[in-house]
């Protein structure tokens, strides 16, 4: 998951300012390069669809995830959501698009296969990245969100975030190893209540249930969750 680093300066106050990448800009991410103390943000920047997963954000994930494994600088990275939610899944519309350009079932299946298992990588991605991963959650955390914000160290949420896995709304099967990480955190039948019910807890149940670390208040969110940083970093 992470390797522990010592301290660069042990008891000096770590100063978080963010430096902007020198490559090019992604369209559905932002990612900053180390602050003075080794903080990363990873942020989903789609806020006008609620940071909904599409396909180039699917590939943008797995490019941001490879240059923060190959950055020298990073000591921990943190995973937010631009506007007002974390990420609400998957974009319906993109898999619409998906099945329309491919009607041939053969070929529909492959693009689908495809696209998960680039998916699938992300979460592997982060899994063996040697440094902490914190996601802050606010808003909706649904779908793939909630799979990407199990993946991450540590969680620290909003008390009214919206949390549910959502899957079985849409007839769909859960992806991102969710349901291996509910079983693991929460047991079966908590699991059960999200994986199969469809229901959907806040923030400050997900931390009672032992899913996230910590729930905040909304306005206490972004401090908390530097402060974390600063203290893994």
């Amino acid at each position: 998951m992470f390797a522990i680093y010592p301290s660069l300066v042990p008891g000096a106050p770590a100063q978080h300012h963010a430096r902007p990448r020198e490559e090019r800009p992604m369209e559905t991410l932002e990612l900053t390069d180390p602050d003075d103390s080794g903080l990363m943000t990873l942020m989903l920047n789609r806020p006008g669809q609620l940071n909904s997963l599409d396909g180039t954000m699917v590939a943008e994930l797995d490019q941001a995830l490879t240059e923060v494994a190959a950055h020298a600088d990073v000591r921990v990275l943190r995973v937010v959501g631009a506007g007002r939610g974390f990420m609400a899944g998957g974009d319906l519309r993109w898999f619409a698009g998906m099945f329309a350009d491919c009607p041939d079932p053969e070929q529909r299946r492959q693009a689908v296969t495809d696209e998960i298992r680039t998916v699938h990588r992300t979460i592997t991605a982060i899994d063996q990245l040697q440094v902490p991963v914190v996601a802050q959650v606010h808003g909706a955390c649904a779908g793939f969100g909630l799979s990407l914000a199990l993946a991450c160290d540590l969680v620290i949420c909003a008390r009214d975030a919206k949390i549910t896995l959502a899957y079985t709304g849409i007839g769909t099967t859960p992806d991102g190893g969710s349901t291996y990480q509910l079983n693991r955190l929460i047991g079966r039948q908590r699991a059960s209540v999200l994986a199969l019910l469809n229901e959907r807890i806040d923030g400050e149940t997900a931390q009672a249930w032992g899913l996230f670390a910590r729930a905040v208040e909304r306005e206490q969110l972004e401090p908390e969750t530097l402060r974390i940083c600063q203290q893994l970093a």
